[in-house]
């Protein structure tokens, strides 16, 4: 079953044919779109939305680039019940693109493939994760807020000296040395205002597709729990390993995401019963995502949501970052 379903994740129904494309400004910004390891898997609306273009030539640009080896095409897994989902198409970046991003100061990140066995699921996870990481980017640039990427960040030598990569992040509890590494990579997004500038720093996000145990117990692997993963992020805002790790001298939020809305409300609660109801200032909650295969959706045009909605808190009020 894994080698099915990696074969149906990363192979393509038909190689493109090449057509020896010229590499302009706007096909080098995509490839170091595609080349941040936060963004590894975009589709066809990401991409158009992000790069403005035109629809119909910039489809053709796509399958060219597919043909010449920059970039590959995924076909959207068909699922029982959910029909031919093969468009819009997901893109990766191929070592060809990934060479043309790294003349340009991008990273160039090549994603590889899985190989657990239950790679739909995971592939599903990094996906939505990916999407959430993109979207704070989008909403950001379409709200007027600049998004600092962690690349950025080793750029403008914001980050301690001598530290290159983000995680993983260690905390101690109870003697036990725990290890947090959560979805995307760490950012910052900086709100002009007319007295200066506001800076909100991120640690990362927790994409949940609902496959994680909440409570952790003896049958379940405790470094997969949603309660785990609280008690790590609370020793982490005790310790502020954030600001050892990369600099962020406020506060570092965490951003729990859920494909299952309803599922926040027993993440609320419990993250109210580990903190003896004093929640966290820390610990953001976000109840309406970008939709994944789980939930047999179509991938769906990008929007500003991430930058303009409220996210919820425990013991704290709603935060939003255009006004807060």
């Amino acid at each position: 079953m894994s080698l099915q379903t990696r074969e149906r994740i990363y192979a393509d129904r038909y190689d493109p044919p090449p057509s020896n494309c010229q590499i302009n400004d706007r096909r080098i910004e995509l490839f170091g779109l595609l080349g941040d390891p936060a963004t590894p898997y975009l589709c066809t609306f990401d991409l158009l939305a992000y790069l403005k273009a035109s629809p119909g030539r910039f489809r053709n640009a796509l399958q060219h680039l597919a043909g010449d080896k920059y970039i590959k095409r995924l076909p959207i897994i068909k699922r029982a019940g959910v029909g031919g989902l093969n468009k819009p198409q997901i893109y990766i970046l191929q070592r060809r693109g990934s060479d043309q991003a790294k003349l340009h100061g991008y990273e160039g990140h090549v994603p590889k493939p899985r190989d657990e066995p239950n790679s739909e699921i995971i592939f599903a996870h990094d996906f939505m994760a990916s999407q959430l990481m993109f979207l704070f980017r989008y909403g950001a640039r379409e709200r007027g807020l600049t998004f600092y990427s962690w690349n950025d960040m080793v750029r403008l030598k914001t980050v301690p000296a001598g530290i290159t990569t983000p995680y993983p992040m260690f905390v101690t509890i109870d003697g036990q040395r725990h290890k947090i590494a959560p979805d995307g990579r760490p950012f910052v997004l900086e709100r002009k205002d007319p007295d200066g500038s506001t800076y909100f720093f991120f640690v990362g996000i927790e994409a949940d597709t609902g496959t994680e145990q909440e409570r952790i117990n003896k049958n379940f692997p405790t470094n997969a729990t949603i309660e785990l993963k609280f008690r790590n992020y609370l020793q982490m805002t005790k310790e502020r390993t954030y600001e050892k790790q990369f600099g962020f001298h406020e506060h570092g939020y965490v951003i729990f995401a859920t494909s299952l809305p309803d599922r926040i409300d027993n993440m609320k609660a419990l993250l109210a019963e580990i903190t003896n109801g004093k929640g966290s200032p820390d610990i953001l909650f976000r109840r309406h995502t970008y939709p994944t295969f789980l939930l047999k959706h179509w991938p769906q045009k990008p929007s500003d949501i991430m930058i303009t909605q409220n996210y919820e808190r425990v013991g704290y009020p709603d935060i939003n970052f255009l006004t807060a």
